[in-house]
């Protein structure tokens, strides 16, 4: 069963990166950027499930949880060139597209 969950956890990391470094536009990867990250959340909760582990090791996936949360909430996209930009890097011009210097709209969220 182990093997199952690491072969779609693999798949699922190959389509994370299709989607992040192809020239698709800004609003595909915007919409399939936090499907990916919940899908890669919701694999190692039915793996843990699964495998019958004790109530301790539940506990993991708060770290988990807030990781995928974070990683989503920090996550922009610039929509003239579609590039990701992680908002939590401290050396970063703010407001402005590393690529192409197009001006970037940081109070968009995935959760409001």
């Amino acid at each position: 069963m182990g093997n199952l969950f690491f072969f779609l956890f693999i798949i699922i990391l190959a389509l994370q990166i299709y989607i992040l470094n192809s020239n698709k536009p800004a609003s595909f990867k915007r919409r399939n950027f936090p499907r990916s990250m919940y899908a890669i959340g919701g694999l190692i909760f039915l793996n843990m499930v699964l495998e019958r582990a004790s109530i301790g090791t539940y506990f993991i996936l708060i770290p988990v949880g807030l990781i995928i949360y974070f990683s989503i909430k920090n996550t922009k996209f610039c929509d003239w060139c579609g590039y990701r930009i992680d908002l939590s890097l401290p050396f970063r011009r703010k407001g402005l597209c590393p690529r192409c210097g197009s001006d970037i709209d940081e109070k968009r969220d995935y959760f409001s």
